[in-house]
């Protein structure tokens, strides 16, 4: 699914959009690959936003959409610069994107340990729950436990966070979960 597909989609009805069978019809899909080489991209995004270049951030978090369409930090900055050129219909889509693919994750768990480890389909998406709840990590370390492999985070206040990176590395290896 591209990103105007998406859009298009979560605006016909939005009440009802079904965020999470949107997300694995994509998870599924040929255009799925969680470990695209777009660091060159987020580097734009970064001194996009480290310069205050709204016409930069904009189109660089357009084309990552396009890439990955449920890129949450992507659609949250596009709707602080739809809000700030006065788009409320854009800011308003794109940040409701964002909440709810956010909500989708925190739902998945709460990270407190193997059983109830939050559980992503991208990389970025662990650095969104950093952001997200104004924590950050020292370590990290991948473990492979009941068949599901993890990244396990030590926070500042020395607590753990897990994620069940299961999605995307068994994506990669071609097996299916």
């Amino acid at each position: 699914m591209k990103l105007k597909a998406f859009c298009d989609a979560v605006l016909k009805d939005a009440r009802n959009f079904d965020f999470q069978k949107s997300l694995n019809m994509y998870l599924e899909s040929k255009d799925y690959s969680p470990y695209l080489d777009i660091e060159d991209l987020h580097e734009d995004l970064n001194t996009a936003l480290s310069t205050k270049n709204d016409v930069k951030l904009k189109e660089v978090c357009l084309k990552i959409l396009d890439i990955y369409p449920f890129d949450i930090e992507s659609h949250a900055q596009f709707s602080q610069v739809a809000f700030r050129e006065g788009n409320m219909r854009l800011y308003h889509l794109h940040n409701f994107i964002a909440s709810c693919l956010l909500d989708l994750i925190l739902k998945s768990g709460d990270g407190k340990d193997y059983h109830t480890a939050y559980k992503i389909n991208h990389p970025k998406d662990e650095m969104t729950v950093f952001t997200y709840r104004k924590k950050y990590p020292t370590e990290r370390v991948s473990h492979e436990k009941h068949g599901k492999v993890y990244d396990i985070y030590t926070m500042e206040d020395q607590k753990r966070l897990f994620f069940d990176i299961s999605i995307p590395v068994f994506h990669v290896a071609g097996e299916k979960i």
